[in-house]
């Protein structure tokens, strides 16, 4: 065989090679935002796997509750609901009155439950005072084994989820809804802790991440399908983001309670921002107050893929904003990492010593910058007392890595 025929014959095997793979893959073409399916093909192997053998075009994926879930809290001037979704997979309307505690059931192992109070929702202040201690955490994505299992083994609140942390603050810095099956309960023990911590003159910060602004905007593409279905059921409307923007209408409780967040907050000497700030922001000279007031009046706009014709708002809403900013951590697609001097002008400009930014993944509790940048997104455990979930403890003007485990080291 000469090398032309043996080249020949290689191509060919390679070509049906590629073919038999397209044949037997599924393959799907989907807006996940609206969950609706262009084009699905099941592949071959669904005659092994004992599903439908074809192609099928232009349907909404079907998604599925997958047990407790709730409580949901709508009321306006005339009507106050509450629901939940069972253990049996069943979404159900119970009564509230007045003065009544809602009941929160922890879709886990141990099936934790705690109650709450809703009450009056105020606007966060933007600056503080710095405190004895400050714990923070960030990125949980409705992973409640975690989060609890954290702040209990670090003193913040005891097996009862009652504050336990005096007057030290808790910062919760962003992306502590989607992917996580329970994000509602997530929420709802955020909403007790910051009344019992005030209680106590101690502080909880809960600091807007992109995945909660998504959540507002309807954008609901890394959300858990049990979440999904709630809303479809709720709404009444198949497509995805319809019935997300449903569920976080002006009625729902915890919409109006996150509406009432900051996307930055200031505490002492420290700056903590989910993702973090471009140099860029620096040049329209706008406080810490200002840009938490620009975020709270356009929070339900997606600008991230819109223009808003402010230039200002485009900037801290969209791919550089203060949400979805990867450059004070690494390059990124859009953009490189930002320099010392453009980060050090960045500290003066807002009068602080050191900035705390969750948002992108590290491998481990990082620094850089002279360990002037604290980096705490870190891959979180999903059962609980994991020595993989990780935050930071400050402490008499030191630094602390924490984790579930209650072990502590300083950071350096």
């Amino acid at each position: 065989m000469t090398f032309k025929n043996k080249f020949k014959s290689i191509i060919f095997l390679l070509i049906s090679i590629v073919i038999i793979w397209l044949l037997w893959t599924p393959f799907y073409r989907i807006d996940k935002d609206k969950g609706f399916v262009k084009f699905h093909w099941s592949g071959l192997s669904a005659i092994f796997d004992e599903r439908p053998l074809g192609i099928k075009l232009n349907y909404y994926e079907e998604v599925n509750y997958q047990g407790l879930d709730g409580p949901y809290l709508y009321q306006n001037d005339t009507i106050k609901k509450v629901y939940y979704v069972t253990e049996q997979n069943s979404l159900v309307e119970e009564k509230f009155g007045k003065i009544d505690s809602l009941i929160v059931k922890v879709s886990n192992d141990d099936k934790d439950i705690f109650f709450v109070k809703p009450a009056v929702i105020e606007n966060e202040k933007s600056i503080y005072e710095l405190p004895c201690k400050i714990i923070a955490i960030s990125d949980i994505e409705g992973n409640f084994n975690a989060l609890s299992s954290f702040l209990i083994s670090n003193g913040v609140i005891n097996k009862n989820f009652e504050w336990t942390f005096d007057k030290g603050h808790l910062v919760l810095l962003g992306d502590f809804v989607d992917r996580g099956e329970n994000v509602t309960q997530v929420l709802w023990l955020i909403y007790k802790l910051e009344f019992d911590a005030k209680k106590s003159g101690g502080k909880v910060h809960f600091v807007l991440g992109n995945h909660e602004i998504m959540n507002l905007q309807g954008r609901p593409a890394y959300a858990n399908e049990k979440y999904i279905k709630i809303a479809q059921t709720l709404s009444g409307k198949k497509d995805f983001s319809e019935a997300y923007l449903a569920l976080y209408n002006e009625d729902n409780f915890l919409t109006n309670w996150l509406n009432s967040k900051n996307a930055t907050v200031k505490i002492g000497d420290l700056l903590f921002v989910h993702g973090g700030i471009s140099p860029k922001i620096l040049l329209y000279k706008h406080s810490i107050e200002q840009i938490n007031q620009n975020i709270r009046k356009n929070a339900k706009s997606d600008i991230y893929s819109k223009t808003s014709g402010d230039s200002f708002t485009d900037l801290i809403n969209g791919k550089e904003g203060i949400f979805w900013y990867r450059g004070m951590a690494t390059d990124y697609k859009y953009y490189d990492k930002i320099k010392q001097i453009e980060y050090e002008k960045i500290l003066k400009f807002f009068r602080v010593k050191k900035c705390v930014i969750g948002h992108t993944i590290n491998e481990d509790i990082s620094t850089d910058f002279n360990n002037s940048l604290i980096k705490i997104d870190v891959l979180h455990g999903l059962e609980k007392r994991s020595k993989k979930t990780k935050g930071v403890l400050f402490e008499k003007e030191k630094v602390f890595k924490i984790d579930a485990l209650g072990i502590k080291s300083e950071l350096k």
